[in-house]
């Protein structure tokens, strides 16, 4: 009898008017709905405990499958990587911005220490360059920026910073820091790379 008062004084909404009722829930509705969230915990308890014993006794197996991963992601990434190149190169720039800017989507947090990182860094400047001619290089600004502020070791983050800058003539000032920058952690570049492909 408590039971069934406790759950007909939670489906009670109290308005200005009134009191509205919503119809009582069986017994059996919510013994129903005890007995799948107990079967969803003991198949999550059966999995995490059959992993557990895969990385315990079948290290390889775990392995085999971690590297089967890594390579169908590396693979996918690569091959929207090259979709978006062969956007950019046939002057398809919008196309190279959408692709670029799905896959860097997928691969906000991903750090330099990783292996994708090499096709992170060719997606933000395929990224960079379509929007710049695109004539969006305030767009581009900020994907520039903060590449260049990600790994202060390369080069080519800066160089296409700097880029970036030289389309933006209100940004000047920014520009000659970018430049001075460029120097003082390069001093022994004797000629710049090119910041686009």
């Amino acid at each position: 009898m408590l039971y069934t008062r406790a759950w007909s004084v939670i489906f009670e909404d109290r308005t200005m008017e009134g009191t509205i009722k919503v119809p009582r829930v069986s017994q059996q509705t919510v013994n129903s709905l005890l007995t799948i969230i107990r079967l969803f915990f003991l198949s999550l308890t059966v999995a995490a405990l059959l992993a557990i014993y895969c990385w315990q006794y079948h290290p390889s197996l775990i392995s085999s499958l971690d590297d089967h991963l890594s390579k169908t992601h590396f693979e996918t990434i690569n091959a929207e990587r090259n979709n978006a190149y062969a956007a950019f190169v046939s002057q398809n720039y919008k196309d190279a911005v959408l692709i670029a800017a799905d896959s860097l989507g997928r691969m906000e947090y991903m750090r330099k220490t990783t292996h994708l990182y090499s096709l992170k860094r060719d997606l933000l400047l395929i990224l960079i360059q379509s929007k710049v001619s695109l004539g969006e290089a305030v767009d581009a600004l900020p994907y520039a920026r903060s590449w260049s502020l990600s790994d202060e070791r390369d080069a080519e983050a800066l160089l296409a910073y700097i880029q970036v800058l030289k389309e933006l003539p209100d940004h000047n000032k920014e520009k000659l820091a970018a430049v001075a920058l460029f120097k003082t952690r390069f001093p022994g570049q004797k000629k710049w790379p090119p910041a686009f492909l």
